[in-house]
């Protein structure tokens, strides 16, 4: 199956991260480049042409600073959530109105991993079409702390449990996902009843009205989720600084140099 469309969820003002973040997490400067198109150039080179940005009017005009170096590659939308505080499941459920195709990428904006990640989603969701959602998940993370993960029990591939203190657990969430449209209704039924709520509150909902949700297998995955200064400072000077070089060299043509810049023969052409 061929997924086109991905939605990034940017809208949380990184209070964990704190001076570093500046209100901004998508926008920290890693290695040159802002965090967020991490994620965005490793779903672009699993075929994705269309990317939508979920975040707060307040860092609008930062957003479309930090997808600058990007939009030769994906076309770029951005949807605003100003009920941020809500969470990212609800982050989910406001970009319902924005995303046009019927199945799509979900990930979060700070989370760094190889593009072969969505291209085996996407895989999965060839072999799964009734699946509402499949979620990436990995049984040995390297690069994250367990306690704070979110975690995922299953079952013959189904997921069972979701969530922050989900134990036994046979799976850790990487943060990125395939998705059916259908989706959007639950996440608005979530919406209807709770004040805040996340991506695994949705997932779960889903679980309990019947819905397929599926957990693949990306176990081996160099990954991070840059939560914390010291997950900051150990991706940019590190021990996970292996999570960069492997999302980096995992990028397709054209190839996308560490500035930002589409690279050019002298002719002027994308090499």
């Amino acid at each position: 199956m061929y997924v086109g469309e991905a939605v990034v969820l940017a809208a949380g003002i990184g209070s964990r991260l704190g001076r570093i973040a500046r209100g901004a997490k998508f926008a920290v400067k890693v290695a040159g480049r802002p965090l967020i198109q991490y994620p965005v150039l490793s779903l672009a080179s699993a075929g994705v042409r269309r990317v939508v940005v979920v975040t707060r009017s307040a860092v609008l005009p930062l957003a479309r600073m930090a997808m600058r170096g990007v939009q030769d590659v994906v076309d770029v939308r951005f949807c605003v959530n100003n009920e941020w505080y809500r969470e990212n499941g609800y982050s989910l459920y406001v970009a319902s109105r924005c995303v046009r195709s019927n199945v799509f990428y979900v990930s979060m904006s700070d989370h760094i991993y190889p593009a072969w990640v969505p291209r085996r989603l996407a895989e999965a969701a060839r072999e799964y079409p009734d699946a509402v959602a499949l979620v990436a998940g990995d049984r040995e993370p390297r690069f994250v702390d367990v306690d704070e993960a979110t975690r995922i029990r299953s079952r013959g591939g189904l997921v069972e449990a979701i969530g922050k203190g989900v134990s036994p657990w046979d799976y850790v969430d990487m943060g990125v996902f395939v998705m059916r449209r259908e989706i959007f209704e639950v996440a608005a039924r979530v919406a209807g009843r709770k004040a805040t709520f996340g991506l695994s509150d949705v997932l779960m909902e889903a679980v309990s009205s019947g819905f397929e949700v599926r957990v693949v297998d990306v176990t081996g995955a160099p990954w991070v989720e840059v939560d914390t200064p010291s997950d900051y400072w150990s991706l940019v000077h590190g021990s996970k600084r292996e999570v960069l070089s492997a999302a980096v060299e995992s990028w397709s043509e054209p190839l996308i140099s560490m500035d930002g810049g589409v690279r050019r023969n002298e002719a002027g052409e994308e090499q």
